[in-house]
Order: structure tokens, then C-alpha cells, then sequence
């Protein structure tokens, strides 16, 4: 067998290096190259296999916004692939216990074919999406996902660059520095029904054209001729001619359009339609990178002014949007960046869209919920669409050490607000609660998974998760930077949080665990990130109200 290409899920992280170090380990050779030679890693954390594409298609699916658990059974659903209730599932940290125990083996065996399964498919969906992300930035297939989203901007514009004759800066390092981002409206807490959510399609790189805003129009001294003004900030680009960043952005639409156009020539899901289909996301997604190009400090073509300017002129629309909206008495729930959450009056809206796209700029209804959920934080909110579908946005990346029963409890009480009711969610939460006291659960459901972003020897701070790593240390465990630490919180070792912290593996009982923090620091405050919106509080989820 000699493919051509490599599939892997998180390959790059963990199964390369893995296997690398296993070869090197028991003194054997890992022949995955033409050429018979293992694996090499390569820029932008890649492992290169000589003579074949190895794509880790976990690098894209990183990037989809609507996937919220990145694990491979659950995309593989996502997909339509695989249905988790019809696969094998082993916890990655169980995997050693199926191995060692013979009677097991088999389960082992469906899981690793359920695994290679979910991976090709999810392949075969996603090159064409690689190849296309590839051809747009120019970068290789191989490379292109890893790569960050500025990387493949930044070669994008240099090829585009070279066409234009124009000299790619070199790179240089600059101070940190900041400059004043997009407007967000603090939201009105509470429930709100038939809200529609206005969106602007890619607002900035729109601006971008609109304003021929580019580092090469920039006007830096007292030139004449005819120039935009950037509001708040005052920033002159010149009208013409068109700057570097403007020509490509047209380029990049233009392509998206006669992709889109020739899809119109071939049935949909034929080869040829969704190539060309994979081929618009891409130059849409380039496109739409632009911007976050502009504001990066490590970019060759990074200045200040030019960031700077694209976002004070999307305050300004939006500002401007914000008034046309009440002008028709619709009120403003919430607005971020680029969209508007105003009451949804069909008439009014649609006058509203209408208006807005006569300035030049092209916007739509994205969505229209009939409940909708806001807390006192920006960014933050359910909601449940017309569709039925529900909609948790900013809760799932508030905290970073929450064990996998406080996130399943934060999904299931924004679920039961939205379709039933809070009563319902206080109910289902003193559930769990009293589970937790009765010792109802696995040891699974309360390990807390922290990742370490330096070696262990350089914290000052003794972190739970710290020193967690340092008993694994103590008893013979290879642990440093980037590897994941799992842990429990027992009740015995001491008062502080860093003294009951331990590893799952040291733990066999769930007798051990000390239910109290899981139910105060865990449960509770994930409840309650949601229900305190509603007067909820935690005594009321304790039972202790009179």
C-alpha cells in the first residue's frame, strides 16, 4: 500500500510524536515515508511524512465554530457519519484497562476500527475543503491546517505581493499595543421573545473595499488628491489607486462568485458541485481572515492605523444601524461587532435590511428566536430558535477546569429553561446534587482536565493541576509542558484545594471524593450561571430556603 495521503485526528499532537517516541523507545523503525523514513516535525507543530500529504483533520475542525465538542465520536455524528449510541467509546484514559484485561480486548479492537472508520470519512469530507484552503493561501496541503489563520493570510498577500511587484517586509518584532476594537452593547438581562439577530456579511472585509484601506494607501504626510476619512480616528487613504489588501479582496470575491455561478452547472453533491462548493467557503473564509490580519503584531504588513481605521468605521455603521432600528421602534437587545438583536416586526425588519443595504453594505436576517436569555455579561446568551434548535453561546469556554459533569449540567438547565422551565432546571440540578451526596456517579464524571503550558520546574504559583503533575513525577511518570493532567478532588490530604487534588489513576473509589467541592465549586456554579438570571440562587438549588 502506498497512499498518497495520510488521515489522522489529532495526529500532529498525539499519535505522531507517540509513535516516533515508541519506535525510538523499543529501537525499531517507523518506515511511514516513500522512502522508508519515519515522520519528521516540520513548521507550525506538523509532522511531516515524506513524499505523502499526512493531514490532521482535527487542525479543521478546530476552526468550526459550530462543532462545540471536538472529540472524534462526536463530529463523526456531527457528520452524519457515525452515531455515538452505535460506536464503541473508551475514555482516552481507560484505553491501558481494555489492553490489559483479555476479556476486553475485543471492545478494544471495535473501538480502534470505529475510530479508523469516523477518520476516513471525516477525511473524505474535508480534503476537499484542505485542497481548496491550500490552492487560495498557497501554502501546502500538508501544512495549510496547522498553519494559523494569520500564516495563511500572510502568504496568500505575498504571493499576491509578487504579482504586484511590491517588496514583502521583512519581520520584525514589535512592543505589545492596543487600539479601540468594535463596539459591544451591554445586553438587557432577562427573557426576550421574537428576537431577530441582523447580521452584516463580512462586514470588515467590505469596509476593506469600500474605503480602499490597505498599508500602501495609508497617506502619511500632507499629499494631495481625494482621500477617505476614517471617523473617531482620523486616518486618510487614498481613493486610488487600489491598495494591495483592496486587490486582493476583490480578486477573492470575485473568484467566490464565479465559483458559485459555475456550481449552477452540476448537480448538487456531484464531484464537480462540491469542489466548487468547498472552493467559495474557502475564498470566503480568506477573505473574512483579512481583518485579523490587519490588528496582528507578528504580520510583515502590520500598522497600527490600519486596524485601527476598519474598526472605527464598523462602529460607525453600527452606530448607524442602531439608530435606523430604533427609528422604526424596534428595540435594541444586544449588538456585537457586526450584528444587531432587535424585536422582530416582519414589516419593520425587512424596511430596516432593505436600508441598510441600500448604504452599500449587504446584511440579513441570520436568525429569529423565540426565546432568548441573556445574563449581565456581553458575549453570553441561549436561545432557542424557531427551528427548535438551541443556541449556548460564551458559556462552554468560561472555565477551563470543569469537570465533564459541570458542563453537561450548564447544557442540560439552559435545555430545560428554554423548553420547559427554570422550576424544571432547579428540580433536574437538585437531582444531580443529591446523586453526587449518595455517591451516584462514576470517577469519569468528576475528573478535571488541565492542560500545563510550561514544565513543571517553572511555576511559581502551585496550581492544583501543578501539583498533580509533580505526584505523577514522584511516581516514575514522564510529565511536561503541553501534556494534560487528569485529577479528582478527594476529601482527605488536607484544607487547601493543591492538598486534595490527586490523580484519577491513584483513585479507586468515588467514596474518596469530597462531593462537597464538586456540589459548591462545580454544580452549583454552573447552574447558576444561567438561573441567577432568574432569581435563582444557591440556596434555593441547596434546598436550604424556608
Amino acid at each position: 500500500m502506498g497512499p498518497d495521503v495520510i488521515f489522522g485526528y489529532n495526529s500532529n499532537k498525539f499519535d505522531m510524536p507517540y509513535l516516533v517516541n515508541r519506535a525510538n523507545a523499543i529501537n525499531t523503525k517507523l518506515q511511514l515515508s516513500k522512502y522508508g523514513t519515519p515522520p519528521e516535525q516540520s513548521v507550525y507543530g506538523h509532522w511531516s511524512i515524506i513524499g505523502r500529504a499526512h493531514i490532521d483533520l482535527y487542525n479543521f475542525v478546530e476552526d468550526m465554530t459550530d462543532v462545540k465538542r471536538k472529540s472524534l465520536d462526536y463530529v463523526a455524528e456531527y457528520f452524519g457519519i457515525m452515531k455515538r449510541s452505535e460506536r464503541v467509546n473508551i475514555p482516552g484514559h481507560r484505553i491501558y484497562q481494555y489492553w490489559d484485561d483479555e476479556g476486553k480486548r475485543d471492545l478494544l479492537v471495535k473501538y480502534a476500527r470505529d475510530d479508523v472508520v469516523s477518520t476516513l470519512e471525516l477525511g473524505r469530507r474535508l480534503l476537499p475543503y484542505a485542497m481548496q484552503l491550500a490552492s487560495v493561501s498557497g501554502l501546502p496541503l500538508d501544512q495549510v491546517g496547522p498553519a494559523s489563520v494569520g500564516a495563511r493570510v500572510e502568504w496568500m498577500i505575498m504571493h499576491e505581493a509578487y504579482k504586484m511587484g511590491e517588496l514583502a517586509p521583512n519581520r520584525v518584532e514589535r512592543p505589545y499595543e492596543t487600539y479601540k476594537g468594535a463596539i459591544v452593547l451591554e445586553p438587557k438581562p432577562g427573557v426576550h421573545r421574537n428576537i431577530a439577530v441582523i447580521d452584516f456579511s463580512s462586514m470588515y472585509p467590505n469596509i476593506m473595499l469600500r474605503y480602499n484601506i490597505s498599508p500602501d494607501t495609508l497617506i502619511t504626510n500632507g499629499a494631495e488628491g481625494d482621500y477617505y476619512t476614517a471617523p473617531e480616528v482620523g486616518f486618510r487613504f487614498r481613493k486610488s489607486p487600489r491598495g494591495l489588501y483592496t486587490v486582493l479582496l476583490q480578486e477573492l470575491i470575485e473568484a467566490r462568485r464565479e465559483a458559485k455561478s459555475e456550481m449552477g452547472k452540476y448537480s448538487e453533491g456531484s464531484p464537480e458541485w462540491v469542489l466548487l462548493n468547498e472552493r467559495q467557503r474557502a475564498l470566503k473564509v480568506m477573505a473574512n481572515a483579512m481583518y485579523g490580519y490587519c490588528g496582528w503584531l507578528g504580520a510583515r504588513w502590520y500598522i497600527k492605523e490600519v486596524a485601527e481605521s476598519v474598526t472605527a468605521w464598523g462602529r460607525h455603521l453600527l452606530k448607524t444601524a442602531i439608530n435606523m432600528a430604533k427609528e422604526r421602534g424596534l428595540s435594541v437587545i444586544y449588538g456585537d461587532t457586526d450584528s444587531l438583536f432587535v424585536t422582530y416586526n416582519k414589516d419593520k425588519v425587512d424596511e430596516l435590511v432593505g436600508e441598510i443595504n441600500k448604504m452599500g453594505f449587504e446584511v440579513k436576517i441570520d436568525k429569529i428566536y423565540s426565546k432568548l436569555i441573556f445574563t449581565e455579561s456581553k458575549k453570553r446568551y441561549i436561545g432557542l430558535t424557531v427551528d427548535g434548535d438551541i443556541d449556548i453561546v460564551g458559556f462552554e469556554a468560561v472555565r477551563g477546569d470543569w469537570s465533564e459533569l459541570a458542563r453537561s449540567v450548564q447544557e442540560r438547565v439552559a435545555e430545560l429553561v428554554l423548553r420547559s422551565s427554570v422550576d424544571e432546571a432547579v428540580k433536574y440540578v437538585r437531582s444531580v446534587i443529591d446523586d453526587l451526596r449518595n455517591y451516584r456517579f462514576t470517577l469519569d464524571d468528576v475528573i478535571i482536565w488541565k492542560t500545563l503550558d510550561k514544565d513543571v520546574d517553572e511555576y511559581k504559583a502551585l496550581q492544583p493541576h501543578v501539583i498533580v503533575a509533580k505526584r505523577l513525577i514522584e511516581k516514575g511518570y514522564m510529565i511536561g509542558k503541553g501534556d494534560t493532567v487528569g485529577f479528582v478532588i478527594v476529601k482527605d490530604g488536607g484544607d487547601k484545594l493543591t492538598q486534595k487534588a490527586y490523580p484519577y489513576i491513584f483513585v479507586d473509589d468515588v467514596k474518596k471524593i469530597d462531593v462537597d467541592y464538586y456540589i459548591e465549586k462545580q454544580v452549583v456554579p454552573a447552574a447558576l450561571r444561567i438561573l441567577e438570571v432568574f432569581g435563582v440562587n444557591e440556596a434555593i438549588l441547596l434546598g436550604k430556603t424556608g
